[in-house]
């Protein structure tokens, strides 16, 4: 999901024989970020608002990295039901998460 989500188009000047460094610095920053999620998530203590407050608190993770990043942990926690009360996403989700979710979560689209 992440990587289907996730095209990382290099800031300027950092193409060409420097973009192998920059997806290296750019992994290294998702790394931290899952290095600070990991306590939570780990001991089942987190929601939505905590995980998401915590993604955003980063630099260059705004509302739809965050989303992303609050799908990933639901589905690879599903017991930590993370996105079971509420999740807004854009019409251009929608599919996708009919898809992974059924219509409204209820099952089968």
């Amino acid at each position: 999901l992440h990587t289907k989500a996730f095209n990382s188009y290099p800031q300027r000047g950092e193409g060409g024989e420097r973009y192998p460094a920059y997806i290296c610095r750019r992994m290294a920053h998702f790394a931290k970020i899952g290095l600070a999620a990991w306590p939570s998530v780990s001991s089942g203590r987190c929601s939505m608002r905590s995980l998401d407050a915590l993604y955003r608190g980063f630099d260059r993770i705004g509302p739809t990295m965050s989303k992303v990043l609050l799908v990933t942990n639901h589905l690879w926690r599903p017991e930590l039901r993370i996105l079971d009360e509420s999740c807004e996403v854009g019409d251009g989700a929608d599919e996708a998460f009919n898809y992974l979710f059924g219509a409204r979560g209820g099952g089968d689209a």
